[in-house]
């Protein structure tokens, strides 16, 4: 099976979703996601302040991942608006090339409706069919409980906790790292 974007899908409450790849033109709209989840403080490294992603870079950055490379920008539309967003960068050193790293949101209005877990299943799809993908990595806040069963539920592990890695005004969070072996019978013998 060969795994081609646009796909559309039913959320849990019967709305209709579009899922593709980004575009050049949509970097308006992405900035202004990501600007709202920043908004709430709650579960993001970069906080809104220090958000500095111009609409060059951010149009750089996804003419990068559409680029024939094992890189992917996805985004989830509901009509014409964007409500959610997942990036995989490939690693960058040679001994890094068989993994990378995938950050996630989704608008607040629209959590809890599936929008997250369909769009995780998707991509993971898109990896079982990229020859040299061997292992996804991500991070995650400890206090983000419904992040983590999510990622759980599609087969992350935890892999270990960066204790009081990040600091909150004068709250300290951990930080829990999480893989996926990509399955294939070819790849890694812990797959």
């Amino acid at each position: 099976m060969s795994l081609s974007f646009p796909y559309v899908l039913r959320l849990s409450d019967n709305t209709q979703v579009k899922i593709r790849r980004a575009q050049p033109t949509d970097v308006r709209a992405l900035i202004d996601l990501f600007r709202s989840v920043m908004l709430e403080e709650k579960y993001l490294l970069t906080t809104y302040e220090e958000f500095s992603l111009t609409e060059e870079k951010a149009r750089q950055w996804v003419q990068q991942a559409n680029y024939p490379s094992s890189d992917i920008i996805l985004i989830v539309e509901k009509g014409s608006e964007i409500i959610g967003s997942l990036d995989f960068t490939l690693g960058q050193k040679t001994r890094l090339r068989h993994l990378g790293t995938i950050g996630m949101c989704v608008h607040k209005e629209w959590r809890g409706r599936g929008v997250g877990s369909q769009l995780l299943a998707l991509f993971l799809a898109w990896a079982e069919e990229q020859p040299t993908l061997e292992k996804i990595c991500l991070e995650v806040f400890s206090t983000n409980k419904e992040a983590i069963q999510l990622y759980e539920k599609h087969g992350f592990v935890i892999e270990g906790i960066r204790k009081e890695q990040v600091k909150m005004k004068s709250e300290y969070i951990d930080l829990v790292t999480m893989g996926r072996f990509v399955p294939r019978s070819d790849k890694h013998p812990s797959s």
